[in-house]
């Protein structure tokens, strides 16, 4: 299994609903550390004195993280939707035990799949841990996106949610490696090269790193509108207008 957590095996029974927080206020997105404190009511947040918000109003962004996930295509979407300042982002693993990304990185997600937040946006990174092979996660990914705005693959996240149903026909933009073992994925025929953004009504298929992050881009233009776009685009050093 790619995943070293099985005790999350219990998660099929709770998919189709998380918990709903008790306080339904929260400090909206910003630069202070405060996004885990909920509040009962209206107010201002104790922390930044920000006026609080209802919870429903906040886009919440989850990035999948994997034993094996690329660094470049879980990072850089997770670093464009943190600086948007327009979103509560989190990443979430089947473990909330360190993950080894590519022997340079260790992370360890905020949440386990049973206790994350519904996201309004799901970006399932690439890797080299056949993240497609794994029944629990391909479950997850299902019952997440059902519900959710906007999902992003980038890679061999491709792959995955072709396997979870969610692209079930047409081209899907892949790298060169994985156009060369299309047949060992299952998808021979599907993946190419010659397109880097693939957008199937709310799923988009991002071919590599570069590429998601400018499905990312778009995704806050989406959630957040042009001017906070544009914003984060040039906070991250994108000259060309959004």
């Amino acid at each position: 299994m790619l995943f070293r957590s099985l005790s999350a095996l219990a998660l099929l029974a709770v998919l189709p609903s998380a918990p709903a927080p008790v306080d339904d206020f929260v400090c909206p997105p910003c630069s202070v550390a405060c996004h885990d404190l909920s509040y009962s009511g209206e107010g201002s947040c104790s922390t930044c004195g920000m006026e609080l918000v209802p919870r429903a109003s906040v886009p919440h962004v989850a990035v999948l993280l994997y034993e094996g996930v690329d660094i470049a295509s879980s990072t850089g979407p997770l670093g464009v939707f943190a600086a948007s300042h327009g979103s509560f982002v989190f990443t979430v693993g089947d473990t909330t035990d360190p993950l080894r990304l590519e022997d340079a990185l260790t992370l360890v997600p905020q949440h386990d799949l049973a206790s994350a937040p519904r996201p309004s946006v799901l970006v399932v990174p690439s890797g080299n841990g056949r993240v497609w092979e794994d029944e629990l996660v391909l479950e997850w990914i299902r019952s997440v996106a059902a519900d959710a705005q906007h999902v992003i693959g980038i890679g061999s996240g491709n792959v995955a949610l072709a396997k979870a149903g969610l692209v079930p026909q047409g081209r899907v933009p892949a790298p060169g490696w994985m156009v060369r073992r299309a047949a060992d994925l299952g998808l021979e025929g599907r993946l190419t090269e010659d397109a880097a953004l693939v957008e199937l009504g709310k799923v988009t298929l991002a071919r590599d790193a570069s590429a998601g992050l400018e499905a990312a881009l778009d995704t806050v233009h989406a959630i957040n509108g042009s001017q906070t776009s544009e914003r984060t685009a040039r906070a991250l050093g994108f000259q060309e207008e959004r």
